[in-house]
C-alpha cells in the first residue's frame, strides 16, 4: 500500500484475544497488540475484546459483536450492568472522539521531525548513537 492509498484490507473490527493472536499486530493497535503478545506467552492476561483499528469503517459489526460479548455476562447481573453502562458511553463518544481526533493529532507529524531534530543534535553531541532513541530517553 501506498501512503495516501486507502487501505482495503478486510480485518475483523471485534475480534477476543484468542482470535487476535492469528492477525497482524499492525492491524490491532500497540496497547492490544502487546496484551495478546503477552497472553500468547503464558502470562496472565484477563481475557477481552480488541476493538481494531479497523472498527472506524465497520461500525456496523462493532456494537453488535460487543452486545454478543456480553451475553456472557448474564451470570453475573453487577458486571453486565456496568458493561452495559460502559458500552453507552462508548457509544456515545465514538463519534465525538473521531471527530475531533483530527484536530488534537494535526501537528504530530511537525512536533516528530522537531523531536528527531534534537535526537540528531544529540547524536552530533555523542550523547546518543540514533536520533529515535530520544523517544526513549529517561529523566534520571
Amino acid at each position: 500500500m501506498k501512503i495516501g492509498q486507502p487501505d482495503n484490507r478486510r480485518a475483523p473490527s471485534v475480534v477476543t484475544f484468542v482470535e487476535a493472536a492469528g492477525l497482524d499486530p499492525s492491524d490491532l493497535g500497540a496497547k492490544a497488540a502487546n496484551l495478546v503478545r503477552l497472553a500468547s506467552a503464558g502470562f496472565p492476561v484477563l481475557s477481552g475484546l480488541v476493538v481494531t483499528p479497523f472498527a472506524q469503517s465497520n461500525q456496523e459489526e462493532v456494537w453488535p459483536r460487543l452486545r454478543e460479548a456480553a451475553s456472557e455476562l448474564s451470570d453475573e447481573p453487577q458486571l453486565l450492568r456496568r458493561f452495559d453502562k460502559l458500552l453507552e458511553l462508548a457509544q456515545r463518544y465514538a463519534m465525538v472522539r473521531e471527530q475531533q481526533a483530527r484536530s488534537f493529532t494535526l501537528g504530530w507529524p511537525l512536533l516528530r521531525r522537531c523531536v528527531l531534530r534534537l535526537g540528531e543534535m544529540l547524536v552530533e553531541r555523542g550523547t546518543t548513537a540514533e536520533p529515535a532513541s530520544v523517544f526513549f530517553l529517561k529523566k534520571y
